[in-house]
């Protein structure tokens, strides 16, 4: 099969609109993943102490 000429690679994932949101989910992860890791730190340290 030849991948670089299929329709889905040509039509979604080839296009601006794709890679931009693929770009973007991964900087919203790096950016959101210490808030989240210190959200889920302080709920494991509340729920040992009760």
């Amino acid at each position: 099969m030849d991948w670089y000429h299929s329709w889905i690679y040509e039509n979604v994932i080839n296009t601006d609109w794709f890679v931009y949101s693929i770009v973007y989910l991964i900087c919203g992860a790096n950016l959101l993943s210490p808030i989240i890791f210190y959200l889920v730190m302080i709920r494991k340290k509340n729920i040992r102490n009760e």
